[in-house]
């Protein structure tokens, strides 16, 4: 077994150990670019004995992938993934949930390859009735809820988020059941503009988000097509979610080939430019600005293998 096995393997048994003792859930970057294992703690332990439900999100591990087809955007990872295959990741967790941001598309896809016992395409966020309890679809527990935050248009699925809402509320001893604390992580690798959020806030349960998996660098096609929003409209979202964590993603410097890869334009911006070029642009920030709600904001950039443990 290779030295980033053995630390994944390292970094997540500490992370159970920490995340089981504080009964919280751990998110674990397993590349440098945008594929997540988020382990949600379960309220109450199955007669399995499992204490998480563990999530992979856009399983990305080794070799290129392309967008339309390799002639036309080939990329390939610069940093190794800590883990390099998916039957890898299983030996060590023993079951794991597989969910992809490209939705319809590749769930066809994923059918074709008759590895997966079951594939189910993520339902739509509820609009006017914004009751996350009916994203909880079969065979999901009754106590997460999977789905998709998508704009009219947006055919690509391009900017959008996935929406993983969880509630933790368990028995008591006596009997009783705790208040309903309903947690949710939103994960948008390209960003979603914070309008197409709007229902968050007036869901039904409520919802408190509990992290934020967004971009910080700024992605286009030579200013003709925006890709990834990047830091600044990151801001947007975060004001609305207001999530107790940010955690960046998608930002790896990636290898490019494909005749699209001349004319993408990077621009990296970090989270304290962002809120400079908003100062500058603002004025005076008082105590009661929207800028000041910013200041205590929890920022992790976590690099390939490093886990975080969600309090």
């Amino acid at each position: 077994m290779d030295n980033p096995s053995l630390q994944l393997r390292a970094d997540l048994h500490n992370s159970i150990h920490r995340a089981f003792s504080k009964n919280r859930p751990v998110l674990t970057h397993l590349n440098a670019d945008t594929t997540w294992l988020l382990q949600l703690p379960y309220p109450e332990i199955p007669a399995s004995g499992r204490t998480h439900f563990n999530i992979l999100i856009d399983p990305w591990l080794q070799g290129p992938q392309s967008d339309v087809a390799p002639w036309f955007s080939k990329q390939w990872h610069v940093v190794d993934s800590s883990v390099r295959t998916i039957p890898e990741l299983e030996e060590r967790l023993q079951d794991v949930q597989c969910i992809t941001q490209n939705l319809d598309k590749a769930a066809d896809i994923i059918r074709s390859w008759t590895h997966f016992a079951l594939v189910q395409n993520i339902p739509a966020f509820p609009g006017e009735d914004a009751d996350w309890t009916r994203t909880s679809f079969w065979p999901l527990p009754d106590w997460l809820g999977i789905s998709r935050l998508v704009a009219k248009g947006d055919a690509l699925y391009l900017h959008s988020a996935l929406l993983f809402v969880f509630d933790a509320a368990a028995e008591t001893a006596s009997g009783s059941v705790e208040e309903d604390t309903a947690e949710a992580i939103v994960y948008s690798p390209h960003g979603i503009h914070a309008a197409h959020l709007g229902h968050m806030p007036s869901a039904i349960p409520p919802i408190r988000t509990l992290a934020l998996l967004h971009g910080l660098d700024d992605i286009s096609i030579r200013n003709a097509k925006q890709l990834n929003l990047g830091a600044h409209n990151g801001l947007r979202v975060q004001r609305l979610v207001k999530a107790r964590y940010w955690v960046g993603t998608h930002d790896e410097r990636k290898r490019s080939g494909g005749i699209l890869a001349p004319f993408l334009l990077r621009r990296p911006v970090t989270l304290e430019e962002a809120l400079q070029k908003e100062r500058e642009q603002r004025g005076f920030v008082s105590d009661r600005s929207d800028l000041a709600d910013l200041r205590d904001i929890k920022f992790a950039a976590l690099q390939s293998g490093e886990s975080l443990l969600l309090e």
